[in-house]
């Protein structure tokens, strides 16, 4: 039995404007399939959309295991 793994790919963007405030950070993460975009005012938000992409592939994950029992 075999099941494809899922899994997602980003492109992570991180920049500082120099005409900004000192410690401002610019992140964005680009899924390069789709090209959406999503933008974060800092690396909390970033880790925790992650955390969020993390459990919803381990949700696939166990569905497409339990289809293929």
């Amino acid at each position: 039995m075999s099941f494809k793994i899922p899994y997602r790919s980003f492109l992570l963007r991180l920049w500082c404007r120099q005409d900004s405030q000192a410690g401002s950070l610019y992140i964005l993460l680009e899924d390069p399939v789709t090209g959406q975009r999503v933008g974060f005012a800092d690396l909390q938000e970033l880790v925790e959309y992650l955390h969020h992409v993390h459990e919803t592939l381990r949700n696939q994950g166990r569905s497409q295991e339990m289809d293929h029992e």
